[in-house]
């Protein structure tokens, strides 16, 4: 799965941030245990705002020290693997966020999506969160 760097909200530039951060989870082999935490954490619940609540939750559900993280997070490989997940994510010309291209094979549009279900603010989130989940969960 890639992150798509161009979301953003008030505060904390999430978009590339998230990444980056992505890009650590691989290069750790946690990406499998940070997901949903991650996506539940910053997307739906909004309880994670900042960079220090991301290095919480890779602490607490993949056992990641925070010296460990930030050495990752400076890797050069690291910075190379966001610039190709962004990259990627400009060959797909997304129409909008959020927009989660999941294990190479699909993609969720949230803009197609928002057309379909028509949801507006936290409960657009929540369907794009569980929507993701299900695909996530597939085998």
């Amino acid at each position: 799965m890639y992150h798509v760097s161009t979301i953003e909200r008030a505060g904390f530039e999430i978009g590339p941030t998230l990444t980056h951060v992505w890009a650590v989870a691989v290069d750790l082999h946690v990406d499998d245990k940070v997901i949903v935490p991650l996506f539940d954490a910053i997307l739906r619940d909004k309880t994670v705002i900042d960079l220090e609540g991301i290095r919480e939750i890779f602490w607490r559900v993949a056992n990641v020290p925070q010296l460990q993280f930030d050495r990752t997070l400076g890797k050069g490989t690291v910075r190379k693997g966001a610039v190709w997940m962004d990259e990627v994510t400009r060959q797909i010309q997304q129409d909008g966020v959020p927009t989660v291209v999941i294990k190479g094979m699909y993609l969720v549009d949230g803009a197609k999506l928002y057309e379909q279900e028509g949801h507006k603010g936290e409960e657009f989130g929540i369907k794009v969160a569980e929507l993701v989940k299900n695909v996530l969960e597939m085998k």
